[in-house]
């Protein structure tokens, strides 16, 4: 099996899981703190990490970056508590 690490991305005003290397999503859902979740069990599963972006947009000469934040597994759970209200 193929170990890839899961983003978890903004995606149409909502939040989507990505395996690293795919163009599309692997599911979509309401809150960032679902998408986590679902983004955790893909790791453990395959031994992966989870890479978390955020929807700050932050423009610099005219090119669009997005923060992310990279989770271990063993890192989920107190990144998913400390993280505050999901959006």
């Amino acid at each position: 099996m193929t170990r890839k690490n899961q983003h978890v991305v903004p995606h149409d005003d909502k939040w989507a899981v990505r395996g690293a290397g795919n163009s599309k999503v692997t599911k979509q859902f309401d809150t960032q703190r679902e998408a986590i979740e679902h983004a955790r069990g893909i790791a453990t599963n395959q031994q992966s990490e989870v890479l978390v972006h955020n929807k700050q947009v932050k423009f610099a000469s005219g090119t669009a970056t997005e923060t992310t934040h990279f989770l271990q597994r063993d890192d989920l759970e107190p990144a998913i508590r400390m993280s505050g209200p999901a959006r």
